[in-house]
């Protein structure tokens, strides 16, 4: 009797000892998403002949733009996206190319892009006066799709901007100012009035 407490004692210390399988290793759940991409013309109607030029991660520089294909929905679908940050750019005849960010954090992601895009001008009201002056844009958030296009403005020069209705924020040395902008046609001129720093104000670059 003793002998077989012994050996089963011996045995429940190399039980221990010995590593883990990789059956007992929990899996990482919801590492990679299939992800739906639906191109529009900015005028409502949707695109089905559209192609993904570029589906890049911000951090490796991975493009899986071959990964693509139409579904049975007319939607650009890839499966298998490894979760991250990528910068989409789609491509559709008579349409100059089109881009966006697109945040891959769950299992399923929908994304929708347009191929219809504007130039922004931005004007600051003193600069009707004819005093220049220069802002930093720091934010200009697509209200659909949640994607920023700050990366797209020098100085007051917004290109390639997406139709859609976008929240616009800017920084000046004064101050700085905030305001709803919507692009539905090729030349959108905003006008800007500045609001200086308050005291309880933490704006700032």
């Amino acid at each position: 009797m003793r002998n077989i407490i012994a050996i089963l004692y011996i045995m429940y210390l190399l039980m221990l000892a010995a590593p883990p399988s990789a059956a007992t290793y929990p899996r990482h759940q919801g590492s990679s998403a299939t992800v739906h991409v639906r191109v529009f013309d900015g005028l409502g109607g949707m695109i089905t002949d559209a192609q993904v030029r570029s589906f890049k991660n911000h951090d490796s520089g991975t493009d899986l733009a071959h990964h693509f294909h139409l579904d049975r929905f007319q939607r650009l679908a890839a499966t298998a996206v490894p979760y991250g940050d990528y910068l989409l750019r789609v491509s559709a005849k008579g349409f100059s190319d089109a881009e966006r960010s697109v945040h891959v954090a769950a299992n399923d992601v929908s994304v929708n892009i347009c191929v219809r895009t504007a130039t922004v001008h931005l004007l600051l009201d003193f600069d009707l006066s004819g005093r220049q002056s220069e802002v930093t844009v720091n934010s200009f958030v697509n209200r659909d799709g949640d994607f920023d296009l700050a990366s797209h403005f020098q100085d007051k020069l917004g290109l390639k901007i997406p139709y859609g209705t976008y929240d616009l924020q800017v920084f000046h040395h004064l101050g700085y100012a905030r305001r709803r902008v919507d692009v539905f046609q090729p030349e959108i001129w905003v006008i800007l009035g500045i609001e200086t720093y308050g005291e309880s104000e933490a704006l700032g670059p």
